[in-house]
């Protein structure tokens, strides 16, 4: 039986490269949900992982966020070849809101192109991505009170404490299916 071989990316960086380079002062909230959200679609079967996985699920089905993860968050940061960038603006350095809100102010332009990359790539498997990718202004609204609601329930200290923990390399679970059959990747 033929192992399966997984691709390594290799950064090289130069002197300059590096005298170049800036460390962050905080922590990206959502850099973490998108990180977050990568985890959730893993088949990774670490104690800690599973722990936070049952966490999260019971926050955001307590908080009724969990219909709106499913359908908008995962789909739109799927573990595949692309994201959207507007999920992770370089306002988040200036704090939480100012990265809600800058997330929410994403010129329409740059809405639709990067949502037009993302059916290409993935699909967009809801009528509320749609919305989205039609640049439509109150479904940025939305999309801003899911990313906040989800961010408060799941990305807590406790929380980022056992993401710390996460082993690097996982088989991710497909997002499609995991719509479809929720227990694949979220606990029951």
């Amino acid at each position: 039986m033929r192992e399966h071989v997984r691709s390594v990316l290799r950064i090289v960086f130069t002197a300059e490269d590096l005298a170049l380079t800036r460390l962050a002062t905080r922590t990206d909230l959502l850099w973490e949900m998108v990180g977050s959200l990568h985890r959730l679609q893993s088949r990774d079967s670490d104690r800690a992982l599973a722990a936070w996985r049952r966490q999260a699920h019971l926050r955001l089905t307590e908080r009724g966020l969990l219909p709106s993860s499913r359908a908008v968050l995962l789909p739109l940061a799927p573990r595949g070849p692309y994201f959207p960038d507007f999920l992770t603006p370089i306002q988040a350095q200036l704090g939480d809101e100012a990265a809600f809100q800058a997330l929410v102010d994403t010129p329409r332009k740059r809405v639709r192109s990067e949502m037009e990359v993302l059916r290409r790539s993935s699909g967009l498997p809801s009528a509320d991505l749609e919305e989205l990718a039609r640049g439509d202004q109150g479904s940025m609204r939305r999309l801003g009170r899911v990313v906040a609601g989800y961010c408060r329930a799941v990305l807590t200290p406790t929380g980022l404490r056992s993401i710390a923990r996460w082993p690097q390399s996982a088989p991710s679970c497909n997002v499609t299916s995991s719509l479809a059959a929720p227990s694949r990747c979220w606990p029951t």
